[in-house]
């Protein structure tokens, strides 16, 4: 039997749309605030491109970006975030809207880079089920294991990083 587990995003990956959290520290002022850069979409593919027309990954628009097999990574760039310079992370969410055709139950992973290639030693999983949602990842205090700068977030050198997996021992063999 073929399983695919199928992507499609509102935000990051087809399925992916990630918002950074911050407190920013405006010179001259005495105040402090928080603030957020709302969900932002990818409108860029990045090494690895392990999946079946990664591109559709940027919009919600029931067409699929899918991979069949297990441990395949796709990477997501060019978000397009705005964090201003001297600005703290407080924390990243990343939403994905997907679900699998495994009925043994497969996960994305997500992992976060600062230099496009080196990532986030903390993951965060989605358990995808035969019916399609949208799974929020991180959040506003979640900062994934990393102390973040502004810099991390130009689009030459944020990417996220998505990966098919199965529980247990794997997905099936044609498993997305």
């Amino acid at each position: 039997m073929n399983y695919t587990r199928l992507l499609r995003g509102a935000g990051l990956v087809a399925i992916l749309t990630i918002v950074v959290t911050v407190i920013a520290w405006p010179d001259l002022q005495s105040t402090v605030r928080a603030d957020d850069t709302g969900f932002a979409s990818p409108t860029d593919v990045h090494a690895p491109i392990d999946w079946v027309n990664p591109t559709r990954g940027f919009t919600s628009n029931d067409s699929y970006t899918t991979t069949t097999i297990d441990s395949a990574m796709q990477g997501y760039s060019d978000f397009g975030f705005e964090v201003p310079t001297g600005a703290f992370i407080l924390g990243i969410a990343v939403r994905l809207e997907a679900f699998s055709s495994d009925d043994e139950g497969c996960d994305l992973q997500v992992r976060l880079s600062w230099d496009g290639t080196t990532y986030t030693p903390l993951l965060r999983n989605a358990n995808l089920t035969d019916s399609e949602q949208i799974h929020t990842l991180g959040g506003s205090s979640d900062d994934w294991g990393r102390d973040w700068v502004s810099s991390d977030f130009d689009d030459d050198n944020f990417v996220a990083r998505v990966t098919n997996v199965g529980e247990d021992i794997g997905c099936l063999a044609a498993s997305t």
